[in-house]
């Protein structure tokens, strides 16, 4: 089972790590919009391998949201606000949603 990650960024340097650090244990491809950031957001981004970078105007959250999940390819794809890795509750929903994927990955291998 293939797993995406979709997420909407501006000038996120600050929090990107966090996130992308988070999501690579769990997708295997990881979209990410950009609204045309003037920091290091890009950079960072670029040197994880599951990255996917675009770039897109700023719209309304839904509009982008559905364009990013458009974007995705996995068998499951998930769209997530960068900002919900700043609390440590929704950190730590990750980090099961990465067990139960792991969980369903190898339910899938089997068959």
């Amino acid at each position: 089972m293939k797993i995406s990650i979709a997420t909407s960024v501006y000038n996120q340097e600050k929090y990107i790590g966090t996130f992308l650090d988070a999501a690579v244990k769990i997708a295997d491809e990881i979209i990410i919009v950009d609204h045309f950031s003037t920091d290091l957001t890009e950079e960072i981004c670029m040197a994880y391998e599951q990255v996917k970078f675009f770039r897109k105007k700023a719209q309304s959250a839904d509009i982008i949201r559905k364009w990013s999940i458009g974007l995705c390819t996995g068998d499951l794809n998930i769209f997530l606000d960068i900002l919900d890795f700043n609390d440590d509750i929704a950190h730590r929903e990750m980090m099961s949603l990465c067990s139960v994927s792991h969980s369903l990955k190898a339910a899938r291998s089997v068959f």
